[in-house]
């Protein structure tokens, strides 16, 4: 399945909960913008659930939970999209494997990555490359491990993260 707007300024999908939910199969999300206007605590605007998607060129705007949410054993490649203004983090993962290249994670409440696994084993990678990921409002952090707390810029560096995370 294909769902390509005209454009992500042109094209936009506001949505009262969850403005995009993908299921199983194998999807591909192009030029569009998405928006969340719920009020309920927790809400996605993109959800992913064991499925392969491709989400590329959109924006995810405004969620009360994250903007992008990744779980059980999906396959999601994300490319040139603008996850901002969510409460809930720009990107959770929980389970899968996410590739992100050019990604934009910006002004999003927690963090831009947020890694919360429903098990040692359900988070199977990320890739991230070349993604942008600042002024998130924790502060200069931009990586938080739910179970674990926050992790700030200086143990990233220790960790070698130096170049992951900007706004230090």
């Amino acid at each position: 399945l294909r769902l390509v707007g005209a454009g992500a300024a042109e094209t936009v999908i506001v949505a009262a909960q969850t403005a995009l939910w993908v299921s199983g199969g194998k999807v591909e999300i192009q030029d569009l913008t998405l928006v969340s206007r719920s009020v309920a605590e927790g809400t996605a605007v993109a959800a992913f659930t064991d499925t392969a998607t491709r989400l590329v060129g959109c924006r995810v705007l405004g969620g009360t939970g994250p903007g992008i949410l990744v779980t059980g054993t999906s396959d999601v490649h994300l490319e040139g999209n603008l996850v901002s203004g969510n409460m809930g983090g720009g990107l959770l993962i929980k389970g899968g494997r996410v590739e992100s290249f050019r990604n934009t994670l910006a002004r999003n409440a927690v963090a831009g990555y947020v890694f919360s696994p429903t098990s040692h084993t359900s988070i199977l990678g990320l890739r991230a490359d070349h993604d942008t990921v600042l002024d998130n409002w924790s502060g200069p952090r931009c990586v938080a491990m739910v179970r674990k707390g926050l992790i700030p810029p200086e143990v990233l560096s220790a960790l070698g993260y130096r170049s992951f995370c900007h706004g230090e």
